[in-house]
């Protein structure tokens, strides 16, 4: 019973983390795209904004469903709830990492 509970605080928790990340972090993706039209780009500038593209998302999300077209049937998720949530915390964690170095980017910019 106690180990149910725990697992069940600890899922609460996670997916508290996990949710507004994975809601926004989509959406703040596209932001790198309008500084490749910024009136003083430079060289710099527009390769760390491709460099974000690429990790974002987007690119993140282009990639899955390449693989998951390449791989074919062998290739396919796992319907276990712990992998599900691990594989959401990790893409949250990715997500808020890559957002707070996006935002120092353009911070600095």
């Amino acid at each position: 019973m106690t180990s149910d509970l725990r697992r069940d605080i600890y899922s609460a928790i996670q997916w508290a983390f996990a949710l507004p990340v994975l809601a926004f972090w989509p959406l703040v993706s596209f932001l790198p795209m309008f500084g490749l039209f910024e009136a003083e780009a430079t060289i710099l500038s527009i390769s760390v904004d491709l460099i974000f593209i690429a990790t974002s998302f987007i690119g993140l999300f282009s990639a899955l469903i390449g693989l998951r077209w390449l791989g074919g049937p062998a290739y396919r998720a796992s319907r276990d709830a712990a992998t599900k949530r691990g594989r959401a915390f990790a893409a949250a964690t990715y997500g808020a990492v890559w957002m707070v170095a996006y935002g120092a980017w353009a911070a600095l910019t």
